[in-house]
């Protein structure tokens, strides 16, 4: 069985509209304070819920690779970062006929520009701690170092009802929902991780595996409700040769993808 929408959840949202137009003008800062560059104007536009791409999908100014297939904006969420810039996410998806095939969330950096270089406060980004854990179908870490380089890349299941605060997955259920899709509880996912001192992107591609001929009953009335308890989680792939192959293919297109995504966004 598989179920209509991820968890069918709204809010009021605090967002000024789907296109935001942020400028900045600090015309006079006092001596006491540490960053005294202007900051130039930036301006910023959501992508419209429902608009399409194909090829590749550009944010933030990274252009992201995306699988074959024609994939949709489901979701997008802005976030202040201080005085460094702003966090952005969105949540692409590829739907066939009523049913979602496969879906990518990307988060990113959108920094403030500056006249000139400010101090070594605030750079860098905290250590990636997805790519420290133990519990997953696979991990591969290049490096995770805290405040500088970051390369990793893993695969993971994730229960989809499971994030219920972040905008970009509120709006993904909202779209499910109002559009009648239906979307699993189980997706197995490959997550990327790239990072240096001033930028950084995640990018998760989740697949979904009944549409590899996998049955969703397991999950009738979300009886299965953890993580742990998934039919997809590690202990419970051991001795299942379908499931081991489908994680195997996975992990050999991440390989490849892993470096197609690194060369593209250049971090």
């Amino acid at each position: 069985m598989i179920l209509h929408a991820w968890k069918n959840r709204t809010r009021a949202s605090c967002r000024l509209g789907r296109h935001v137009f942020v400028v900045f003008a600090i015309i006079g800062l006092t001596a006491a304070c540490y960053h005294s560059a202007q900051e130039q104007p930036l301006s910023l536009v959501l992508p419209n819920i429902g608009a399409t791409a194909t090829e590749s999908f550009v944010v933030a100014g990274k252009s992201i690779p995306l699988p074959a297939g024609d994939w949709t904006v489901i979701g997008s969420q802005i976030i202040k970062d201080d005085e460094r810039g702003y966090h952005v996410a969105h949540m692409l998806a590829r739907i066939e006929g009523n049913t979602l095939h496969s879906a990518i969330e990307v988060y990113t950096n959108l920094a403030i520009t500056k006249t000139a270089d400010i101090d070594d406060a605030g750079k860098g980004w905290l250590t990636y701690r997805s790519c420290s854990r133990d519990d997953m179908h696979y991990l591969k870490v290049y490096s995770n170092t805290r405040l500088g380089k970051q390369d990793c890349w893993l695969v993971n299941h994730w229960r989809m009802s499971g994030n219920l605060t972040q905008e970009h997955w509120i709006e993904a259920r909202k779209y499910f929902s109002d559009n009648k899709i239906i979307a699993p509880l189980d997706m197995v996912a490959a997550t990327f991780r790239f990072a240096n001192e001033r930028d950084y992107l995640t990018a998760t591609y989740f697949f979904n595996p009944e549409k590899s001929g996998f049955s969703g009953n397991n999950d009738v009335y979300w009886e299965i409700g953890t993580w742990k308890t998934s039919v997809w989680h590690p202990d419970n792939v051991k001795g299942d040769d379908k499931k081991i192959n489908y994680i195997s293919a996975l992990i050999s297109w991440g390989t490849q993808w892993h470096e197609k995504l690194k060369a593209s966004v250049g971090l």
